[in-house]
C-alpha cells in the first residue's frame, strides 16, 4: 500500500547559504529552484513574531515534488548545533542521498575539503558511506543507486542525477511515534529495517542499539528510530526552528481534506503542537511541533510546483567564465 501523502522536501538551516548551494550542486547534482526572502506575518507559521526574517533557497533532483529547502534566518539568528550534539539526539538528524556516480560524488567531496566519517561499505554497485554536513552540521548518507535499495530506484521525473532515499527521526518513544505516523499522519508503517546494526558505524554510532521502523512516502521513506544506548537526548529547552540542523520535513497532498484531517487530529491530541495555519484559496499549510518530531504538512495542487521551488530553474551559474579571460587590473592602472 503506498499513500496519498508525500514526503516533499527535507528542510535544512545552513550556517553559509552559498556553501550549501555549493556543495549540494557539486557533489550531488542538485539543480536550482529558486528563492525566496521572509519577513512579517508570514514567519508566524514558523513560529516567530512580525520582526523575523529569512532567506530561503530550493534545490531539486529528479523526484517530482520534492526539493531540499535551505534556510538562512537573520532574525532570529541562527544558533549552532550544541558542540555535544550525537545523531542519536531527538529530532531529524540523518538522510540519505541516491546518486548513479558513487566515485564522482566522493571525489567531488573531497575537492570541498569535506571527509567522510569511514570508508565506504559495501560491494561495488550497493556502496554507501556517510559525512557530517559543514554548514549544516547534519549527516549525509550517500547511496549508489541500485536494484535492491528500498523502494527501488527512482524514477527521473527531472534529467537530473541524485535522488533523496530516506529521512531519519531519533524519538523518545517508539511506540507513541506509531501512533502518531499511523494514526495521526495515516502514513502506511513498515517494519521491514532500512539500517542494520553495523550501519550504525557510518554515522559515528558504532555499537549503538535500538528499535526502528519505517513509514512509506511514496518513493521515500521516514525513518523512525529510538536509540537505547546510547539513549537520546532531548532537545535544549529553548530550540528554536531557526536553530542550525535538520529543521524538518514536509509532508504534501494535492486536496486539503487529507492535511486537514491531520490538523484535526493533531489539534484534539495536543492543542499546542500547531504553531498557525495558514488555510487559502490555493494552499493549506502548518507546522507541527513536538518534542522530538516535527513536520510541515502542505495542500497544494501540481500547478503551484513552479512558484513552490519544485521544478529546475534558471542554473546556479547560468554564464561559464573562461578564467583566461578574466583579469585584474594592477594598482597603477587604476584611477
Amino acid at each position: 500500500m503506498t499513500s496519498d501523502l508525500k514526503m516533499m522536501q527535507v528542510a535544512l538551516n545552513s550556517s553559509d547559504l552559498p556553501g550549501s548551494l555549493r556543495l549540494f550542486s557539486d557533489v550531488f547534482g542538485f539543480a536550482n529552484a529558486g528563492a525566496q526572502a521572509g519577513w512579517g506575518e508570514m514567519m508566524r507559521i514558523q513560529g516567530f513574531d512580525a520582526s523575523a526574517r529569512m532567506l530561503v533557497w530550493w534545490m531539486v533532483g529528479r523526484q517530482q515534488g520534492m526539493q531540499l529547502e535551505i534556510f538562512t534566518h537573520l532574525e532570529p539568528a541562527q544558533r549552532p548545533l550544541p558542540a555535544d550534539w550525537t545523531p542519536a539526539d531527538h529530532g531529524w538528524v540523518r538522510f540519505g542521498i541516491g546518486v548513479p556516480d558513487f566515485d564522482r560524488s566522493i571525489t567531488a567531496l573531497g575537492k570541498l575539503g569535506v571527509t567522510t566519517i569511514t570508508a565506504p561499505t559495501g560491494a561495488r554497485g550497493c556502496r554507501r558511506v556517510a559525512f557530517r554536513d559543514p554548514y549544516t552540521a547534519t549527516l549525509i548518507e550517500i547511496i549508489e543507486e541500485n536494484d535492491a535499495l528500498s523502494p527501488g530506484v527512482r524514477h527521473r521525473h527531472f534529467d537530473l542525477d541524485p535522488f533523496i532515499v530516506y529521512a531519519t527521526v531519533s524519538v523518545a518513544d517508539i511506540a507513541a511515534s506509531r501512533d502518531f505516523f499511523g494514526r495521526v499522519v495515516g502514513l502506511p508503517l513498515i517494519d521491514n529495517h532500512l539500517h542494520c546494526a553495523e550501519d550504525e558505524a557510518l554515522w559515528g554510532l558504532a555499537g549503538a542499539t535500538g528499535e526502528s521502523f519505517l513509514a512509506d512516502t511514496g518513493d521515500m521513506l521516514i525513518e523512525v528510530v529510538e536509540y537505547r544506548s546510547p539513549r537520546g537526548r532531548p532537545r535544549p529547552a529553548d530550540h528554536r526552528l531557526s536553530d542550525q540542523g535538520i529543521m524538518n520535513i514536509a509532508l504534501r497532498a494535492t486536496a486539503k481534506p487529507r492535511i486537514q484531517g491531520i490538523i484535526d487530529r493533531s489539534l484534539a491530541d495536543d492543542p499546542a503542537s500547531i504553531t498557525a495555519i495558514v488555510d487559502g484559496e490555493a494552499a493549506l499549510g502548518t507546522y507541527i511541533e513536538a518534542p522530538d518530531r516535527q513536520l510541515e504538512l502542505v495542500a497544494a495542487s501540481r500547478d503551484a510546483d513552479p512558484w513552490m521551488g519544485l521544478v529546475p530553474a534558471t542554473p546556479l551559474f547560468a554564464v561559464t567564465i573562461d578564467p583566461s579571460t578574466i583579469s585584474v587590473p594592477s594598482p597603477k592602472d587604476k584611477p
